[in-house]
This record gives structure tokens, sequence and C-alpha cells, in this order.
């Protein structure tokens, strides 16, 4: 199979030199990566182990050396199974390779509950709300060999605990998915790696380096975002190149860390030197609450983006002022703990400061939510 990969790979480089070719080969031995996609084989009719299975394989090609892989769409989903449509997709949303079962004879995908096809349809909005923060760590991926899906333990390879968990994983730097993998399960425990988590949908903020409940309706799965990382998102869009967005979100989630941001066409073999762009975003949490940014660009791509909207999660209380590189913030908003400004250009430095308080206000204000027992 590499040997079919390798020719499809040198077929398509030679019809279009100047493109990324894009193969993708049935998983079947190492080496494959530097040719194709691996394409994991399931069984005709999918169920909920083989779900299970499908997260394993992906995070055992990644650990070895296939970064870049997902489910053939050669399966198709058993027909009295609404729910496990739903949870299938919400995991597959967020794997390199999206891939969506086959209609089985007489069980189109569409013939699902109205609450059903909505959950469906927010996880794959989702995957397109996260592109940019995809697409960068697939480069990281290319450029540096840490796979997209990760294991908990690979983060933090000295919290032994970790090493026992086969049913969340990471989704590059800052992402931690915990997908359900049983039928009936409207709440999952996770185990979390140190440091302080948020909760992608509501933002509350869990301490980790313990267990947590965690809610999991079928409208969602968990997914939590490290502290300190900064999340770049698009609008929704139906597919990529429906339109180009003229602005980037950035969520970032207060605490200490430093974000990459990858850009470049997505299509053309170019010199490197030219045809990329890198944002470094950095994020400072002072012990009063305080928060630092600052924003630098390197590349000489020009950026796809006219603006960039900064949603500051994590504040303690309503902030005294927002500033970027020692100039008041034109235009800034704050709404249930989340801060909101617009910039055009990087920044030295932007600071959002907090009213001052006393040692206990601010002790109970910054204590973070403690897993249910």
């Amino acid at each position: 199979m590499a040997c079919a990969a390798s020719a499809a790979h040198a077929a398509m480089r030679a019809a279009q030199p100047a493109k990324r070719p894009h193969v993708l080969a049935r998983l079947s031995q190492g080496g494959l990566q530097r040719y194709a996609w691996a394409g994991i084989a399931l069984k005709e009719r999918a169920d909920w182990r083989a779900l299970r299975s499908l997260l394993n394989a992906v995070l055992n090609n990644g650990l070895s050396g296939i970064p870049f892989s997902g489910a053939l769409p050669n399966y198709a989903l058993l027909e009295n199974e609404p729910e496990l449509f739903v949870r299938w997709l919400q995991l597959c949303a967020l794997l390199p390779l999206c891939s969506l079962p086959k209609p089985a004879q007489g069980a189109q995908l569409w013939r699902v509950a109205q609450r059903e096809l909505a959950a469906a349809r927010q996880a794959l909005n989702l995957r397109y709300q996260l592109l940019p923060y995809l697409y960068t760590t697939a480069a990281q991926a290319a450029q540096r060999g840490m796979p997209m899906i990760r294991p908990l333990w690979l983060s933090a390879p000295r919290e032994l605990a970790l090493r026992a968990v086969e049913d969340a994983f990471l989704l590059g730097d800052a992402l931690l998915i915990a997908p359900v993998l049983e039928k009936g399960v409207t709440e999952r425990t996770v185990l979390l790696p140190a440091g302080r988590w948020y909760d992608f949908f509501t933002a509350q903020a869990y301490e980790g380096a313990q267990r947590v409940r965690l809610a999991a309706p079928i409208a969602r799965m968990p997914i939590l975002v490290r502290s300190g990382h900064i999340l770049p998102m698009w609008q929704v869009q139906q597919h990529v190149g429906q339109r180009q967005p003229e602005e980037l979100l950035l969520r970032v989630y207060a605490g200490d860390a430093e974000t990459r941001l990858y850009e470049d066409d997505g299509e053309h073999l170019a010199e490197p030197s030219a045809d990329f762009c890198e944002h470094y975003f950095t994020c400072r949490l002072a012990p009063k609450g305080d928060i630092a940014l600052s924003w630098r660009r390197v590349g000489q791509r020009r950026s796809a983006y006219a603006r960039y909207r900064f949603e500051v999660y994590g504040l303690v209380d309503e902030p005294h002022s927002v500033h970027v590189d020692d100039s008041a913030a034109p235009v800034w908003y704050y709404e249930k703990g989340m801060v909101e400004f617009t910039a055009t250009q990087p920044f030295e430095r932007a600071r959002i400061e907090m009213r001052q308080r006393s040692d206990q206000e601010a002790t109970i204000l910054r204590s973070p939510r403690r897993g249910k027992p």
C-alpha cells in the first residue's frame, strides 16, 4: 500500500507541480505518512465498540509517526441508533480525517429525530469554526512530528495516573476532548492533567490533577481548554472557501502560555520563507487578576484577516480598564466574566486591569470549581 501511495503522490506532483498532493490510502504500514493520509478500515456495520476502537487506532497511529488518520468512509451505522449517529459525528468532527458514515439501506442519515439532527449539525459546525486551530495543529504535526491527536500523558509523562486514560485525548496543545463512547451517557468523569482548565461551552474553570464530572448532553461532548491558551476560530461555513473571513475570533483563556497560529494559502508548495505567516500570542495572568497579552507576527505572507476580535475568559470581575500599547482600547465590552476588544495589528502589550479588592474577596472570586466527588 505504501508503494501505491508513493506512486499516486508522485503522479499528482507531476500533474500539478506547484500544488500539494492529497492522497488517502488504507492504513497498512510505516512510511505511509510520507505520501498519504491514513484511512482506518472499520467493519461494515459500526457500533459503540467500533467507536472506541477508532479512537484507540487514531491515538496509536499518532504515536507511531502517522499523525493524519481517521475512519475510511466505508461503514454504516445501525439503523436504530440515532444516539450513536450523533456521538460518532461528535468524535469524527475533531479527528484529523473527518468522514461521515455512508447511508445504510433504508437508514438515511437525515431520518433521525430533530434533536439528534441538530446535535449532529452542531458538531460539524464546530469543526468549521475550529479550522484555524486544526490547521495550525496540522502544521505542527508536519513540521515537528507531534501528533494532532495525543493521549493525555504525552504532555505530562510524569503524571502516571494519566497513562490509564483511554477515553479522552488532547487535540493539539490547547484542547482536551472527552467523547461519549457508551450508550445512554449524559455525564462524563474525566481525569484532568495538572493546571487550570476551562469548559469550552460555559467557561467554567476547573483545577487540574483531579477527576471532574462534566455534563455531556446529546447536544455536545465535554471539551476543555488549557489555561493561558488562545483559540482561533472562524464563523460557521458550509465548506472551506465559501467565503474568506475578514475577522478572526481569538478566545483567550486566562493563564500563562504562548499560542502559535499558522497561516498559508493551503494549496501551494511555494518557498517556505515567503509563503507563510505565523502569529505568536502570549498570555500572562498576574496574582491580582490582571491579564497581559502580547502579539507578534513573523513571515512575509500578508495575513488573511482585517480584524482580530479578542474574547478574554476567566476574569474575576468587571475590569477597571483595557489598554493596548499604553493607549486605552477604543471600544471594549464586559459581560459575564468575559472582556471583548478588537485589534487590527500586532501589539507589544494589551493590559486588562482589574479593580482592586480585598484579599478575602479576591480569594473567593479566583477560586476555581472543584470536581464533584
